[in-house]
């Protein structure tokens, strides 16, 4: 059978499913078995937990945060590091993520923490002068949102340019620590587009609902970073949200990231 022919017949079986289930209820399931693969397999010298939609009684977020272990991270930055993604997305409308709804605050838009593991003997790779290397993390939420986000929807011809707000010192992020914030607009395509068959990320996502526009049209949209070096740990975390909307990147930061564990 032939790879477009696959493709088609898959995607018509999940469609069917869709149809007698629910797609909500296939996410749910889809993602709980992913996620529970992915916490085994994560090699993680920290543990990173943050709150997830069902923190709040609002249509905001997703219920549950996810895992993924970024296979290839290490050659795309040039260095010998290994990555794990904690991330959430827009929570669900009939049978579609927020995530692909235009007209909603919600619009391509996540939050979540980079758990980056020095894997060689040198440290301190992704600094420079004492602070974070900003050139080599653009690098890092570059191979997110392309080769993760962007391309598991279909969409593999990107324009992605990131402009820096400001790099700063923050006390407020965590009490009693310091940690550096880096704001940024990111200008890239958008995730909304017609269904023409069968994605990997519709098994998360949903399936997209297009309401204007041309497909994955470029767009704006905001990004804070939260970043901080564990020198015992040989380990980063990156706390991040992103969105177009610049009231839920500071409500996002106050009710989701603030509320992180870290063990």
């Amino acid at each position: 059978m032939k790879k477009s022919h696959f493709r088609m017949v898959l995607g018509s079986l999940i469609v069917l499913l869709i149809l007698i289930k629910g797609v909500y209820l296939l996410s749910l399931t889809v993602l709980g078995f992913k996620n529970a693969y992915e916490e085994i397999i994560a090699d993680e010298n920290m543990d990173v937990s943050l709150p997830g939609g069902l923190s709040t009684f609002e249509r905001d977020w997703y219920p549950f945060v996810s895992t993924f272990n970024a296979q290839g991270i290490g050659r795309y930055v040039g260095e010998d590091i290994s990555l794990v993604v904690k991330f959430n997305f827009g929570a669900f409308k009939g049978n579609s993520s927020l995530f692909f709804d235009s007209e909603s605050k919600y619009y391509n838009s996540f939050y979540g923490c980079y758990i980056i593991k020095e894997n060689g003997d040198k440290s301190r790779v992704l600094m420079s002068g004492g602070s974070i290397d900003l050139n080599k993390i653009e690098k890092i939420a570059r191979y997110d949102l392309e080769k993760l986000v962007m391309n598991s929807i279909g969409c593999h011809s990107i324009n992605m340019k990131f402009e820096l707000l400001e790099n700063s010192v923050s006390s407020e992020f965590r009490e009693g620590e310091i940690w550096e914030r880096i704001d940024s607009m990111i200008v890239s395509n958008g995730p909304q587009h017609d269904f023409r068959g069968f994605q990997p990320a519709y098994l998360q996502y949903g399936i997209p609902q297009k309401k204007n526009g041309e497909d994955f049209e470029i767009m704006e949209f905001y990004s804070r970073m939260y970043g901080k070096y564990f020198a015992d740990k040989k380990t980063y975390l990156l706390f991040y949200v992103i969105s177009p909307d610049l009231g839920v990147v500071e409500t996002t930061d106050l009710l989701y990231l603030r509320k992180a564990v870290i063990r």
